[in-house]
């Protein structure tokens, strides 16, 4: 009787050994998919800082090139359509200015011309984006004129930065 005693303890234990086995492997693949989610949002979000460090490296480099100019401020650009553009005056033109990084004025200047000659308004931009610091052309719009070929009504907005004295 001992020996069937045995076996059935010996089964017994074998079946406990199963069943822990098999609850344990469940346990470790539910633990396995919420640690795998879990990494995986924290590898989304490493991505982003490095993004971040990235922008973040370009924009200091961008500074240190703006603060070794001779000349902090960009050219007005009053003077580079008079003497780009001469006897075409702008029909509107508003400018914002907002602090950027510490130290620095971010400025823009909407210009929107009615009926100006589109290859010397484009002449314009080019003077204007060739001066350092430099202008940039972040947005344009133009919009075919019936007055004469070759004319247009063209909508400018022109950023820059310039130093804080």
């Amino acid at each position: 009787m001992t020996d069937r005693i045995a076996q059935h303890v010996l089964w017994g234990a074998i079946a406990i050994s199963f069943i822990a086995g098999t609850l344990l492997t469940f346990q470790t693949l539910h633990m396995e998919k919420q640690s795998s989610a879990l990494l995986k949002q924290k590898l989304r979000d490493i991505q982003s800082l490095r993004s971040f460090e990235r922008e973040i490296t370009q924009g200091q480099e961008a500074v240190k090139v703006l603060a070794q100019l001779g000349d902090k401020r960009p050219i007005p650009l009053n003077d580079v359509l008079r003497d780009s553009m001469a006897g075409y005056k702008p029909d509107e033109v508003k400018d914002a200015r907002k602090e950027a990084v510490p130290g620095w004025t971010a400025k823009q200047k909407d210009i929107v011309f009615n009926d100006a000659p589109v290859g010397e308004v484009m002449k314009f931009v080019r003077i204007a984006e060739s001066n350092r610091p430099p202008w940039r052309l972040t947005k344009c719009a133009i919009r075919s004129s019936s007055h004469a070929s070759g004319t247009a009504r063209v909508e400018l907005t022109l950023e820059s930065v310039e130093k804080n004295r």
